[in-house]
């Protein structure tokens, strides 16, 4: 069966093929764009003849026969309507396929396109994913994901999550996909740790960027052994130190701003020295200097003098710029 649909491919006759709607002549650009605008599967074919006589048929031709083959349940169990775009290079190159759905490339494992002859047997497969991300069906991998979610394995409530928020095998349904990574975190699966962490880092999954909640998720999934390392922990901390550090700045002339964001960088910066991040002597230092500006007395003088030692001490750890900052200071 392996390459059935490939040899039916180039049996069926070509000769009497007619122009038909949905086939175009245009680039990968504008069957992209089409697919996004009108959220619908689209496929260019780049080729043609070319002089060396390996390809057959023009990238016309075989766009019809795509288009033909994509709506018939012959080749699919999801028919599908296909508009279909050529570019008719005629060269020496291999003749490829890109397929888009809504505007997205479509990807199969390690590929983002496709050999002609190939496609045949994969028709159906597409076929499939494209009617899962319209929510027509669902796929039977998924299907059992389900039954052993109801059944609050943890595992699989964590995998189920994954599929809604990657559309993998189901329509894409992150607030869903959320929902099931809560409940797998809840019953103890390290991993939905993680994956919380990643998306308040980054704002990923329909969730508010929020760093200090990602913290939080990377801390919990540390301390319980997963996959977040003491490296992520001190980066986080550094960077929102400096967020903090960076409103400080930027609001020098309001002095319990300036106060209220120095203390937030400073305890954030003492965590990354704490967990021996030593880069962070250097903001230490620099958020203490700016917090005794808004100081008096003896309290100021022992702020100032604690961030000129965090300076001379990041120095001594090779941050050339703390040297210079250090050098200006004592002068």
């Amino acid at each position: 069966m392996k390459r059935i649909l490939s040899i039916v491919f180039f049996l069926l006759t070509l000769n009497n093929i007619q122009s038909q709607s949905g086939i175009f002549e245009g680039t990968k650009e504008q069957a992209q764009a089409d697919s996004k605008q009108k959220n619908i599967l689209t496929v260019c074919v780049d080729g043609g003849r070319g002089s060396d006589g390996k390809t057959k048929y023009t990238a016309k031709e075989y766009a019809q026969l795509l288009v033909k083959m994509f709506n018939n349940q012959e080749y699919t169990r999801f028919p599908t309507q296909l508009v279909a775009y050529y570019n008719e290079t005629n060269s020496d190159e291999p003749t490829y396929v890109s397929i888009y759905m809504d505007g997205i490339r479509y990807v199969n494992g390690d590929y983002n396109y496709f050999r002609i002859y190939s496609i045949g047997k994969s028709i159906d497969e597409i076929a499939e994913d494209y009617a899962v991300s319209k929510g027509l069906t669902v796929k039977k991998e998924v299907k059992d994901l389900m039954v052993k979610a109801n059944q609050d394995d943890p595992k699989a409530l964590y995998d189920l999550s994954i599929c809604y928020l990657y559309g993998r095998g189901i329509k894409k349904d992150e607030t869903l996909g959320i929902k099931h990574l809560r409940q797998s975190e809840k019953l103890g699966y390290i991993k939905a740790q993680f994956t919380l962490g990643d998306g308040y880092e980054y704002g990923w999954y329909g969730l508010s960027e929020d760093k200090e909640l990602a913290y939080e998720w990377f801390s919990k999934n540390h301390r319980n052994g997963g996959a977040a390392s003491a490296k992520i922990l001190r980066y986080l901390e550094l960077e929102i130190g400096n967020a903090y550090l960076k409103k400080a700045q930027e609001n020098k002339s309001n002095d319990e701003v300036v106060r209220i964001n120095c203390i937030e960088a400073l305890k954030w910066f003492q965590l990354a020295v704490d967990n021996e991040y030593h880069r962070a002597y250097h903001e230490l230092g620099m958020a203490q200097l700016l917090l005794s500006t808004v100081q008096t007395g003896k309290k100021k003088q022992d702020t100032a003098l604690r961030g000129l030692s965090a300076i001379l001490l990041a120095c001594d750890y090779g941050d050339k710029s703390a040297c210079k900052m250090a050098e200006r200071l004592i002068k």
